[in-house]
């Protein structure tokens, strides 16, 4: 009987897996259908821009400064309908929206560098050949 559990205990995490996968490739295409003026893609928007603003007040609350910046990433966020949504919902609060400093890609290689222990100071020259490194790697990828 265990064994059986723990058989289905794992055939349902797989499950699960493959079913927000499919889930998470069909989001753009219920963020174009609420920017085209879908009413029940824009309710789905609409609740998903309510659950990010309140990560963003949950986490920004735990800054005493009069302004939080955040920046959205990936490309649910930052889709014109639940970009504006989010800001709409954050406006007159201290939370505001703002660009990445840099692209999404460097916080990955940023914490891979601390799961090693490689310490790195994030000077404005680091920033700029990080930036000049990202720039050329999307020239060649056009190319």
């Amino acid at each position: 009987m265990a064994a059986l559990i723990k058989n289905n205990s794992k055939t349902h995490k797989k499950y699960n897996l493959q079913r927000d996968k499919l889930f998470g490739d069909f989001a753009p295409v219920v963020t174009e259908a609420a920017s085209n003026g879908s009413k029940l893609a824009q309710r789905v928007c609409v609740q998903a821009a309510e659950e990010i603003a309140a990560g963003i007040r949950l986490v920004g609350d735990c800054f005493k400064s009069e302004t939080v910046l955040t920046a959205l990433v990936g490309s649910v966020a930052n889709s014109a309908f639940i970009k504006k949504t989010v800001g709409d919902i954050l406006s007159g609060e201290k939370h505001r929206l703002a660009e990445p400093a840099l692209p999404p890609v460097f916080g990955a290689v940023m914490a891979a560098m601390q799961l090693n222990d490689i310490e790195i100071e994030i000077s404005e020259q680091v920033k700029n050949n990080l930036l000049k490194g990202y720039e050329i790697i999307l020239k060649e990828e056009k190319a």
